[in-house]
C-alpha cells in the first residue's frame, strides 16, 4: 500500500514538473511568450526606466529618420534574418549591435548610435524571432551566436576598406556576441563590448524562475531543458557564456549596472573571471538593467573610446 501511495505521489510530481517546465518554456523561449513580470522594475512603466522615458523616446525618433540599408541572410536552420546597415563618412570601424531579450535594435541602441555614428558604421541586427527576422524560439544565445557569425561573414564581404570590426551586445545580445567571438575563425574581430550579459542560460533561468514564480531551480531546469531539445532543437548547455570564454582570444569590455536585479552584476563577474583574453569590467553605479549608458554616459563613452584606441590597430 505504501509503495502504491509513493508511486502515485511520484507520478503527480512528474506531471507537475512536466507542466511547469512547459509553462516556463512557453513563457521564456517562444516568440509568443507573455510579457515579463513587472517585478524588480522591468518595463518602461517602472521607475528605473521612467527616468529615461523622454530621452529614449527622442533618441528613437531621431534614429528612425536615419537612412539605412536593409540586409538579409539565411541562418543555418533556414530562417530569413534581417539587419540594417548605417554608414557614416570616413568610418574608423564597423560595429555589429545585438539587442536584448525581446527588444529591438533601435530600442536598445538608439542613444548609443547618436555617438557611435560620428566615426563608426553600424550593423543593427534583428535577432531571430525578433523584429523582421523569422523564428519561433529565442534560444538565449545557443543559435543566436551562430547567426552573429554569419553576419560577421556578411560584413567581411562588404568591408573592402579593411576596417576593424567590433561586436556590441546588450543583455541577450551581450551573451550572444561573447560566445560568437570565441567561435568565429574566419573573420578577424578587434573586440567585443558586452553590456549586462548573463553567464549561462541555465543560471539566468534558475534565478528568474525563483524570483518571479517562486519555483525551484532544480529539478525544474531539467524539464525546461527537455522542451528546449524537443521543440526548440537546441541544448541549454549551448548557451554557456562563461564556459565559452575560457577559450577567448579577442579583447573584451564587460559593462554592468550595479543596480541591475534582472541580470544581476554577478553574471558579468563570472564572465570576467572566466575570460581568457584581455579584458576589463566596467561597473556603473546606480544603473539598472540595460541603462548603464544613460545612467553614466560620460564614463561609458570614455571606456569605449579607450577600448577602441587600444584595439583599432591591434
Amino acid at each position: 500500500m505504501l509503495k502504491y501511495i509513493i508511486g502515485i505521489i511520484l507520478i503527480i510530481l512528474l506531471i507537475a514538473m512536466l507542466y511547469l517546465g512547459w509553462f516556463f518554456f512557453c513563457f521564456a523561449v517562444t516568440k509568443e511568450g507573455k510579457d515579463l513580470p513587472n517585478k524588480g522594475g522591468h518595463g518602461t512603466a517602472a521607475s528605473p526606466w521612467k527616468k529615461y522615458t523622454n530621452v529614449r523616446k527622442d533618441d528613437r525618433k531621431w534614429a528612425r529618420k536615419l537612412e539605412g540599408e536593409d540586409l538579409w541572410i539565411t541562418s543555418k536552420d533556414k530562417l530569413r534574418l534581417h539587419a540594417k546597415y548605417y554608414r557614416t563618412e570616413n568610418p574608423k570601424r564597423i560595429i555589429l549591435c545585438a539587442h536584448g531579450y525581446r527588444a529591438t535594435g533601435l530600442g536598445d541602441f538608439a542613444s548609443q548610435m547618436r555617438w557611435l555614428l560620428r566615426d563608426s558604421d553600424i550593423l543593427l541586427i534583428d535577432e531571430r524571432a525578433c523584429g523582421e527576422s523569422e523564428g519561433k524560439y529565442i534560444t538565449f544565445g545557443a543559435k543566436e551566436k551562430q547567426d552573429i557569425i554569419l553576419w560577421t561573414q556578411e560584413l567581411a564581404n562588404r568591408n573592402t576598406a579593411g576596417l576593424p570590426v567590433y561586436l556590441y551586445g546588450i543583455s541577450l545580445g551581450a551573451s550572444s556576441v561573447l560566445m560568437a567571438s570565441v567561435l568565429e575563425k574566419n573573420v578577424k574581430l578587434s573586440g567585443v563590448i558586452a553590456d549586462c550579459g548573463y553567464s549561462s542560460m541555465a543560471k539566468i533561468v534558475r534565478e528568474l524562475s525563483k524570483k518571479w514564480f517562486k519555483l525551484p531551480g532544480y529539478p525544474l531546469i531539467w524539464f525546461i531543458s527537455l522542451y528546449c531539445v524537443l521543440l526548440g532543437h537546441f541544448r541549454m548547455g549551448e548557451a554557456d557564456v562563461a564556459g565559452t570564454l575560457k577559450k577567448a582570444t579577442v579583447p573584451v569590455l564587460l559593462v554592468h549596472g550595479m543596480d541591475d536585479d534582472f541580470v544581476v552584476p554577478a553574471h558579468s563577474e563570472v564572465n570576467y573571471n572566466a575570460c581568457a583574453s584581455k579584458k576589463r569590467l566596467l561597473k556603473i553605479d546606480h544603473a539598472w538593467h540595460a541603462l548603464a549608458y544613460l545612467e553614466d554616459t560620460k564614463t561609458y563613452q570614455n571606456a569605449m573610446t579607450q577600448f577602441f584606441a587600444e584595439n583599432d590597430k591591434a
